[in-house]
């Protein structure tokens, strides 16, 4: 994922609830993608993620 993409998605996930879903492992795909903000759920959604804490938005 380049800083481009990172920095997008930020963005993304100030203003809404944002996942990223991956036939990949949840560890795999939230070490690649690196974003603390975001919800993430591997093995094509069977394995997933949520935030400590609720996020707020803008």
């Amino acid at each position: 994922m380049s800083n481009a993409m990172r920095v997008a998605v930020r963005n993304v996930a100030k203003c809404f609830l944002t996942a990223i879903i991956s036939g990949r492992s949840r560890e795999k795909v939230r070490k690649f993608v690196g974003l603390k903000e975001l919800y993430y759920a591997g093995s094509h959604g069977m394995d997933i993620m949520c935030l400590v804490q609720s996020p707020s938005y803008h």
